[in-house]
């Protein structure tokens, strides 16, 4: 990582808004819709090229592929990753913290949500996915994501070929981040941890 000498280096948290064209397809997989595996592909691959050249054009030094591929940068991890299985709304198994639901119940389980109601209830219902399956972790957590991560890769690389910036990154979720108040499988919470942990190694490195 490059240190700001002459000047300050500018950077952002990584997640760009994704284009309607992609949203609506992110939208349709969640929803259990079929979706065309290969014009979201060729979408993605346009976008990526697309927010790196703006973010160039912008003067932002060090850029990031928008994770343009993902669903949001919690939620992108349920293809990734095993041992998480989908429960039934209202099932007495179902973590409290779980965004999944309808938006009046989503947002009642964040405090700046319901601080902010009025803003959100208009903003998260179009931004974010309108149904996510909540999911427990009924089993070993492993990393299978490696060919979406290599489709990541390959495509942010393509799109850095054709700019000039100081450096690039990748964002990627912590283990903290995944999984919250969803353990039914691992004796503590810190073997959960760690197991997530060891799993996302895996996109880590490879990144």
């Amino acid at each position: 990582m490059k240190t700001s000498v002459d000047r300050i280096l500018t950077t952002h948290v990584g997640s760009i808004p994704r284009p309607e064209s992609i949203k609506e397809l992110l939208r349709a997989r969640l929803e259990g819709r079929d979706v065309d595996e290969g014009q979201l592909a060729e979408r993605v691959q346009e976008a990526v090229g697309d927010v790196v050249r703006r973010q160039n054009e912008a003067g932002i030094d060090v850029v990031s592929d928008g994770e343009m591929s993902k669903t949001s940068f919690i939620l992108y991890t349920d293809q990734r990753l095993t041992g998480f299985s989908q429960v039934e709304m209202g099932d007495s198994g179902m973590p409290a913290s779980n965004l999944a639901g309808p938006w009046a119940r989503r947002i009642e389980t964040r405090h700046e949500w319901r601080a902010f109601r009025e803003y959100y209830v208009d903003y998260l219902p179009r931004e974010m996915p309108p149904v996510a399956p909540p999911t427990v972790c009924t089993g070993p957590i492993t990393y299978k994501g490696e060919d979406i991560l290599q489709r990541d890769l390959e495509n942010f690389k393509a799109a850095l070929g054709r700019v000039n910036v100081e450096e690039a990154f990748v964002p990627s979720i912590a283990p903290s981040m995944i999984g919250r108040d969803q353990n039914k499988y691992y004796g503590t919470e810190e073997e959960y941890r760690f197991a997530i942990a060891q799993a996302m190694k895996t996109e880590y490195k490879a990144i």
